[in-house]
């Protein structure tokens, strides 16, 4: 083995070996996500209030969001969405669980991906 690939395994075997980063709970003015293949679900959480979004993962012909949540029922716009494009951000009181529910269409119908949830 030359002295090059010794370095650069003796380097590589260190990172990996490094402890991680002590966790602790999430602190109470924070972010969260929840992803799937098809959508995320993010909620930032501001003393006793909420703001949510959500997000297509990949572009969508024709779709919306369904959002509910503590004080939130919302339907999106119909509409073309482009991976990454966010929803209007929704701020509401509250604590619980927030989840989103994406619906595209194609094939003559109307199809549900699922429903993801956040607790707050």
């Amino acid at each position: 083995m030359s002295i090059t690939a010794a370095v650069t395994s003796a380097a590589l075997l260190a990172t990996l070996s490094a402890p991680l980063p002590a966790t602790g709970p999430v602190e109470p003015d924070a972010a969260s996500a929840g992803c799937t293949t098809t959508h995320c679900l993010e909620i930032e959480r501001t003393g006793t209030d909420y703001t949510t979004w959500a997000w297509f993962t990949q572009d969508i012909a024709l779709g919306y969001f369904r959002l509910t949540g503590p004080n939130l029922n919302v339907t999106t716009p119909v509409k073309r969405w482009r991976a990454g494009e966010e929803t209007q951000h929704y701020t509401r009181p509250g604590r619980g669980q927030v989840c989103a529910e994406p619906w595209t269409y194609h094939s003559g119908r109307w199809h549900s991906h699922g429903m993801s949830c956040v607790r707050l």
